[in-house]
C-alpha cells in the first residue's frame, strides 16, 4: 500500500515558496558577517549527515530580508544543486529557527502529515542520489538542477505517517552503529 509520489504531492500547500534556491548572487562575500542570520552553503551540507556548521558565515537581517522567498525554517530539507557536489543533504536542525541560502543550495518544505527526516532519509540514499544525478546529467555543460526539474524526484511513501515515524526511527538508532 505504498505509494510512489512526486515531491510536489508532499510540499507545504500553505507555504509560498515550498520548494526552491537561494539568492541567486545578490549576497557577495564581503557581506559576510560573523554574526547574524545563518547563511547555508554547499560546504555546509553532507552526505546525508547533519548540517555542519563549523564553517557557517552569516549575514545581517537587512540583508535577509532582500532575499526572504529563501528563508529556510526547521525541518527544511536541503541539496547541493550544482557541480559535483549535487546530491549532498541536510535538514534544517530545530536550534536554528531562520537561516537562508545560496542558489546553489535547493531547499524542500514539508507538509506536516510527512516526516521531513524520512523524506531527507529517502534523498540521502542511493535512490534520492540517483535521481538528483539523472536530472543533472541531461545537461551539455556543467551538471546541475533547477526547482522545476526537482519537483519530478520521487518519493516512496507508505500509506501511514507512523510507518515513516518507524523508520526514522530506526535508521536514527541503526545508522551511527554502522558509521
Amino acid at each position: 500500500n505504498w505509494n510512489l509520489v512526486k515531491i510536489t504531492r508532499i510540499l507545504d500547500k500553505n507555504h509560498p515558496y515550498a520548494i526552491g534556491d537561494g539568492d541567486h548572487g545578490s549576497i557577495k562575500t564581503d557581506q559576510y558577517l560573523d554574526s547574524g542570520i545563518p547563511f547555508i552553503r554547499v560546504q555546509n551540507l553532507g552526505w546525508g549527515t547533519a548540517l555542519n556548521l563549523e564553517n557557517v558565515v552569516y549575514i545581517s537581517e537587512e540583508d535577509n530580508k532582500q532575499i526572504q522567498n529563501s528563508t529556510l525554517r526547521p525541518n527544511d530539507i536541503l541539496f547541493a544543486k550544482t557541480g559535483a557536489t549535487i546530491g549532498k543533504t541536510a535538514i534544517m536542525p530545530d536550534n536554528i529557527p531562520v537561516a537562508n541560502t545560496t542558489s546553489h543550495v535547493g531547499k524542500i518544505t514539508l507538509s506536516k502529515e510527512h516526516n521531513p527526516k524520512y523524506v531527507f532519509y529517502v534523498l540521502s540514499s542511493q535512490v534520492g542520489y540517483r535521481q538528483f544525478w539523472d536530472i543533472a546529467l541531461q545537461k551539455t555543460t556543467r551538471p546541475e538542477l533547477s526547482i522545476e526539474e526537482t519537483k519530478s524526484i520521487k518519493i516512496l511513501l507508505p500509506h501511514d505517517r507512523r510507518i515513516e515515524d518507524d523508520i526514522v526511527n530506526y535508521l536514527d538508532d541503526k545508522l551511527p552503529v554502522f558509521d
